[in-house]
């Protein structure tokens, strides 16, 4: 694997990482640390990419560390005996923060809001004391509310890759239209738009302009749902996240390319609940 700057590094990989060993089993560490089998697998990608190193042989069937495995094996070892010892310092103490009764969730524009409700009833067959409350509104706005301790979780799409999000996706932004249509000839072309502040939205009217292809927005939706509504009912094309192309929507490749964006997944502090929370809100973005 390709070496890169080491960054801060979760606890939450390693705990995964040595779970994934003793058990020798992905399925088997998922039921232990109360996560979904994708979220290991993410846990896994994401600390090898931070440390540029493979942990465990994909060569040989089962689970077998390599050599740099190994070696990450004991310190990972310590570093979770101490985080784990100065957490039961904390417990301990009267002064510690309590577990989240209601949990405040925000919610881009972008993300199909429906999409979270199956894991929130997930966890909360383990917590039945939680409650949970979803706020709506653009990336930027939604991560002020975070910084004021508005929010506990939010899910972010940003133009660049997130600073300080515990968690982040890169996605392909690609154009969709309805099956069979064809752009007019010597017409604006008509566009179908996510609210404004939406960073799809901004890269996707920019590109346009760039191009200097003339367009008209013919419907703006109120989030993501109502926008592909619109564009499976021939109301415009839309540049979205390649994650909402479906088969009955066409991929076009003659308008302008758009750029990447980032989805981050951001907590306001770091609680074993809301750490478990953003990894399994991950695992639907990838």
């Amino acid at each position: 694997m390709r070496k890169r700057e080491v960054e801060n590094i979760g606890v939450e990989l390693f705990r995964t990482f040595l779970a994934v060993n003793e058990f020798r089993s992905h399925k088997k560490a998922a039921a232990y640390l109360g996560l979904s089998p994708p979220a290991i697998s993410g846990h896994l990608r994401r600390l090898q990419e931070q440390l540029g190193v493979r942990v465990f042989d994909n060569s040989v069937p089962g689970v077998l560390l390599t050599p740099d495995g190994a070696v990450v094996l004991e310190s990972a070892k310590e570093i979770v005996d101490s985080h784990d010892r100065l957490l039961g310092q904390i417990q301990r103490s009267p002064a510690k923060l309590p577990q989240p009764g209601a949990i405040k969730i925000g919610v881009p524009h972008e993300l199909r809001c429906w999409l979270l409700v199956p894991l929130l009833a997930q966890i909360r067959e383990s917590h039945p004391e939680l409650e949970f409350s979803l706020r709506r509104g653009s990336s930027s706005s939604l991560l002020e509310e975070l910084q004021q301790g508005e929010l506990d979780v939010c899910p972010a799409v940003t133009p660049h890759r997130p600073p300080g999000s515990v968690r982040y996706h890169e996605e392909e932004i690609v154009w969709l239209s309805r099956q069979n249509s064809e752009l007019p000839e010597g017409k604006p072309i008509t566009i179908v738009a996510q609210p404004h502040g939406t960073v799809a939205r901004d890269l996707m009217l920019s590109s346009l302009d760039a191009a200097k292809v003339a367009y008209r927005v013919t419907f703006e939706a109120a989030h993501i749902d109502g926008a592909i509504a619109a564009v499976r009912r021939g109301l415009g094309c839309m540049a979205s996240g390649k994650s909402n192309l479906a088969t009955d929507l066409f991929q076009r490749t003659d308008l302008p390319p758009i750029p990447k964006t980032y989805w981050g997944i951001h907590v306001r502090r770091s609680l074993p609940l809301l750490e478990q929370l953003a990894d399994e809100i991950l695992t639907i973005l990838t």
